[in-house]
């Protein structure tokens, strides 16, 4: 009984102490997934993509192999294929404004895993691309960088895209009902726990 009452009061310690970071700024990073923090580290590695999306455009209806390339015809190579199966970010690589975007959390549908990715602006902490527009969008892009058939047509499959600017993990619910609902639990299982 005691350990379970001590396990639920160092979850709400830890809780509390981050959500006082938080709130004071001290964290500058956005929590993704539960091992994922974006932040503006990762807006360097889209601009190497934006640069690779570029050369893999000027380059769709070229054989890798004849053509003077300022990288190695297998990374390039590898990129294509990465990109051309890519569902959570790549279409914004066509966006010329993506640069200026702010980092947020990207997840498709029901995924479990995200990525963090410059995302179109919203004044909303969660909101999505839907289903339809964003297999376009996906289509599109696939297209104009010369990818498989088989690829171009797997973007139907994609599921409508979640973008996360704020309070990710709690799924848009802020620190301060956050901290009240574990409260509230820690309450009700510490009565349970000590009325038998």
């Amino acid at each position: 009984m005691e350990m379970v009452f001590l396990l639920l009061m160092q979850c709400f310690m830890i809780t509390f102490i981050e959500a006082i970071f938080y709130t004071k700024g001290q964290i500058s990073s956005l929590q993704c997934t539960q091992h994922s923090f974006c932040s503006e580290r990762d807006r360097a590695r889209w601009l190497e993509r934006r640069r690779l999306y570029q050369i893999l455009f000027t380059l769709r209806n070229e054989p890798f192999t004849q053509i003077q390339m300022p990288m190695p015809a297998l990374s390039i190579n590898r990129w294509h294929n990465y990109l051309c199966y890519e569902y959570q970010s790549a279409a914004f690589l066509m966006e010329n404004d993506s640069e200026r975007w702010q980092i947020a959390c990207l997840w498709n549908g029901n995924d479990i895993n995200g990525t963090c990715a410059p995302a179109p602006p919203s004044n909303k902490p969660i909101d999505y691309i839907e289903p339809e527009k964003w297999r376009q969008m996906l289509y599109k892009f696939r297209k104009s960088i010369g990818c498989t058939t088989k690829a171009i047509w797997e973007a139907e499959k994609a599921q409508e895209l979640y973008v996360c600017t704020e309070r990710c993990l709690h799924g848009g619910i802020g620190y301060m009902p956050v901290l009240f609902i574990a409260m509230t639990l820690m309450i009700s299982i510490t009565l349970l726990c000590f009325r038998g």
